[in-house]
């Protein structure tokens, strides 16, 4: 069976299964990056959200001999175990409700310009600081995007919303700073030495999830540069950590964004690249540069 008729076909087993008040569409989601996903949402028109389930994933299933019932019935499961979490999602039209749960991500620009046309959103160097609300669902977060539909009554201006994230974000999300040394030996590096990379630092935040956007915490950056006690090199490594380098140790004529561009090619999912080139924190200038 092709892809385009196993998107069909489930969605037809899952409209036989779900009650007649219920909705069921498939359509493709933009992600990060332009990234596309084609996934399956099903609607109670009580609740104001829904899950969507995203079916490329269901199709390797099937690729691998899993039968078509087997995976609705996987589908069906999910819908059951999430629901009760949804129902206790409302108000989202109200700001000063939700407001605690608001969060924001730090995204490239040009790459995701279309998706973020009528959102609210903060430019950053070549960057977008974008929002979102996070639900919690079934122990993990569930992200709701802030498009132009549910900011609009809102009425909130875009930097309180910054301010009001980033206050949140302090204390859900803290920092955390660390060798990156200590995170290849915790992936298999037993033998590294510390000489081989252990002047480079990993930023990110508690829940490894989007952690790039720490540098936009107040002083952060000024914080990093007081460690290293110099100026200091970012290399975005994914929408979800940064890695620092103190100036000292980067050589005249080191090809820094060829290494990164190559690291995004192979190595980086197309919907984690945050940049392709490097950035420098000035300690004296207390500046960002690109």
């Amino acid at each position: 069976m092709t892809y385009p008729d196993f998107l069909q076909v489930v969605e037809m087993h899952i409209r036989e299964r779900v009650e007649p008040e219920l909705s069921v569409e498939t359509y493709a989601v933009n992600k990060n990056n332009g990234v596309r996903r084609d996934g399956v949402i099903l609607r109670d028109p009580l609740y104001v959200c829904a899950p969507i389930f995203y079916l490329d994933d269901f199709y390797d299933l099937y690729q691998n001999g899993y039968e078509i019932e087997y995976i609705v019935d996987d589908i069906m499961k999910r819908y059951a175990a999430l629901m009760p979490a949804y129902g206790d999602v409302r108000h989202l039209d109200e700001y000063e409700l939700i407001k605690k749960d608001l969060r924001f991500k730090l995204v490239n620009y040009e790459k995701n310009k279309e998706q973020i046309k009528g959102a609210p959103y903060i430019p950053y160097k070549d960057l977008a600081v974008i929002f979102y609300v996070n639900v919690p669902i079934d122990g993990q977060d569930g992200l709701i995007f802030v498009d132009e539909h549910l900011f609009e009554p809102w009425n909130v201006e875009t930097q309180e919303m910054f301010r009001q994230a980033k206050e949140n974000m302090r204390v859900s999300c803290p920092v955390r700073f660390f060798p990156m040394a200590d995170y290849l030996r915790q992936h298999g590096a037993a033998d590294l030495d510390d000489t081989d990379c252990g002047f480079i630092f990993v930023v990110t935040n508690e829940k490894l999830n989007y952690g790039a956007s720490v540098i936009l915490y107040d002083h952060l950056l000024e914080d990093i540069a007081h460690f290293f006690d110099s100026s200091f090199y970012i290399i975005p490594s994914s929408v979800h950590e940064i890695l620092v380098i103190p100036e000292r140790y980067v050589l005249p004529g080191c090809e820094l964004n060829t290494m990164i561009r190559e690291v995004n090619c192979m190595a980086v999912a197309s919907d984690e690249i945050l940049a392709d080139h490097y950035y420098y924190y000035d300690r004296e200038m207390k500046t960002l540069s690109h």
